[in-house]
């Protein structure tokens, strides 16, 4: 897989009935380096992470004609936000 480990891993989870918790007492620290603030960076990330939330869901589907429909869906869904950017745009 090109990423989306975590997401598969914590599926697979709670799909198998187990529960994930959260730790308040963690403490997590992401530093964004500069180059990372452009609107490019941010829409190939958008764009990374829509086709990582496919491939999990196809990970998670079984037959055919379900994961047709996974596929199906997930192009109706980028039809939709690439209009909905492209309005933006104009």
């Amino acid at each position: 897989m090109r990423g989306g480990e975590d997401t598969l891993f914590t599926r697979g989870i709670t799909q198998a009935g187990g529960r994930v918790v959260a730790c308040g007492e963690s403490v997590v620290v992401d530093l964004v380096p500069p180059e990372r603030d452009t609107r490019r960076w941010v829409v190939a990330r958008v764009y990374g992470h829509a086709n990582r939330s496919v491939d999990v869901d196809l990970a998670f589907t079984h037959g055919a004609a379900a994961r047709a429909r996974v596929r199906v869906a997930a192009a109706a869904r980028g039809v939709v936000v690439t209009g909905r950017g492209a309005a933006r745009w104009i």
